[in-house]
Order: structure tokens, then C-alpha cells, then sequence
């Protein structure tokens, strides 16, 4: 008889808005949740025997009662609460993840209205399972763009090689990143996140690039020096080429391009530079972590 050697079910796309009108200046919140639960389900899997299972509905509503009751930022902290919900009340589950988007609005005015903000999105994954709980904090969807200071010179050449050699060009980048303390123990995460965010961001700025690879390292190490707790960080710098569209289309015959310089912004498709940049000290933390693994998963 064949083994069922992994399983997981939950309750994905659970989208919540709260709002704090404790003061007279409200704060909204805007959240996509995941979770998952994986466990001592194969009964449910073999035989239909379902009195080991927590309905997604029932984890949906835990979702949105929890945040009603204890609020839902940090989003670190509303996922440990869960993840350790979600032990508490099923003996069966073995590990409890949760993953949340964190969609950002800028406030109008003083009060209570507000307009959707940049793309960039806060990300915590959190694992909790019966010996502790784990998180993995990150941010996706930052855009970075620097209009000059960039160049991509003497790359290997073959036969299919076209691409010609520039000496400056726009460096334009989708961020995603993700990153892990040594330990959960005193974290400000709303503190922690702002850091690292301005951390990647001033490095990229800073950076003279001869390469998107030689970028994201600079941007790993920056957060790794300003954020002495950070044990190490995931970069996926996602390369959103800029072509000039005169030479493209064949005009640069036709116009007298001057000054303005135009570009067509190509999407699809795009380069792709991953690298993790971890701390030399990490006081023997596992070259794994639980919300990590969880982490390059999601969503699903």
C-alpha cells in the first residue's frame, strides 16, 4: 500500500480589513491571510474519517475573531497568535503556517480617509509547531528604479548572444525579499521592517552597479549591518529592462533624440537574480528555518 508522506490543507486568499477607531485619526488595516495546517490527517485521506479535521471555514473565521479580539498588526505577531491558535485547539496538527500580505494605504487628510498605496507589500510567514514557533518577515513588489549609474559590460557571449554592452543604463528592479533573526526574543517588527526596508532601498541607491548580482549583495549586507539581528536575508531582484525605443523601432535616423532619452519598460519577459546573504555569526542557528522553508512556498 503506497505511504501518504506529506500533507497540508487550509484556508488560502482570506482577505480582512480592520479598522482601529480608538481615536478620533483611525488606523486601517489591510491583510491577505493563508494558512495551513499539516498533521496526523491520513485517516481523512484514506477513509473519509473527517473528526480529525478543522473545517477552512472554522480557520477563516478564527482569522477574522482573532483580529477582532487582539488586532492584527504587527502582522508578525497576529500570525504567532494564530499559528498558536490553531495548535492549541486541534491535537492532530503538527505544524500550523500562516502567511500574510500586508496591503498598504496612505492616510488623507486627519481622520479617517485614505488612498491605496505603492505596490510594495509587508510579507511574515510564520510555522508554529509543538516546540516553538519560527518567522520569516519580508517585503514584495518594491520597486526601485536609479536613471543612470548602472552598466553591464564584458558578460560571456555565444552564438544566440545579441544583447549589446551598456555602459549606462536605467536599473530598474521588482524586490522581494525575506529574512530571519536569531531569535524571536525583544523584537520591535514594525521597527525591524521599516530598517530593512530603507536598508535595501539606500543601498541600491548608493550602489554604483556593474551587475544586479554585485547590487544584491550590497543591499543582503546593508540590511545584515543595520539590522544586528537579522540572521540572514533572501534578495529576489526581479530585472525590469528598460530598452531605448528609438533604436528598437528602427528611429534613431528619424528623430533627433537630444536630451529626452525614451524607453519602452518590458515586463515580460524579465531577468531574474536571487542570492541570501547570511551573517558569518549566527550562533549556530540551523541552516534551515521552519517560516523560511514555509516561506518560498507561498502563496498556494
Amino acid at each position: 500500500m503506497a505511504i501518504l508522506t506529506q500533507n497540508r490543507y487550509g484556508k488560502a486568499e482570506i482577505r480582512l480589513v480592520a479598522v482601529d477607531r480608538t481615536d478620533d485619526q483611525h488606523r486601517l488595516t489591510d491583510l491577505t491571510v493563508h494558512v495551513a495546517l499539516s498533521g496526523a490527517f491520513e485517516g481523512a485521506y484514506r477513509s473519509g474519517e473527517n473528526t480529525t479535521l478543522l473545517p477552512t471555514d472554522s480557520q477563516k473565521n478564527a482569522v477574522y475573531a482573532l483580529a477582532a479580539e487582539r488586532g492584527p498588526e504587527p502582522v508578525e505577531e497576529f500570525g504567532l497568535a494564530l499559528g498558536r491558535h490553531f495548535l492549541a485547539g486541534n491535537p492532530e496538527v503538527e505544524c500550523a503556517q500562516v502567511h500574510l500580505v500586508q496591503h498598504a494605504w496612505n492616510r488623507l487628510g486627519e481622520r479617517h480617509s485614505f488612498t491605496a498605496a505603492e505596490s510594495a507589500r509587508r510579507t511574515a510567514t510564520v510555522s508554529a509547531t509543538r516546540s516553538g514557533a519560527s518567522v520569516c518577515a519580508g517585503i514584495d513588489g518594491l520597486m526601485l528604479l536609479n536613471t543612470t549609474g548602472s552598466e553591464f559590460r564584458g558578460f560571456r557571449r555565444d552564438r544566440y548572444t545579441t544583447l549589446p554592452e551598456a555602459s549606462d543604463r536605467i536599473l530598474a528592479s521588482r524586490v522581494r525579499a525575506r529574512w530571519v533573526r536569531r531569535s524571536l526574543d525583544g523584537t520591535d517588527w514594525d521597527d525591524e521592517y521599516a530598517t530593512a526596508r530603507e536598508s535595501m532601498t539606500s543601498a541600491f541607491v548608493d550602489t554604483y552597479s556593474t551587475s544586479l548580482q554585485q547590487t544584491l549583495l550590497v543591499m543582503g549586507e546593508r540590511v545584515l549591518t543595520d539590522c544586528p539581528d537579522i540572521a540572514r536575508v533572501h534578495l529576489s531582484l526581479s530585472n525590469v529592462h528598460h530598452l531605448p525605443a528609438l533604436s528598437l523601432y528602427g528611429l534613431q535616423g528619424v528623430v533627433e533624440e537630444k536630451a529626452q532619452r525614451v524607453y519602452v519598460a518590458s515586463a515580460q519577459p524579465h531577468g531574474v537574480i536571487e542570492g541570501t546573504v547570511t551573517r558569518n555569526d549566527t550562533d549556530g542557528m540551523a541552516a534551515s528555518d521552519p517560516a523560511w522553508t514555509a516561506a518560498e512556498g507561498w502563496p498556494w
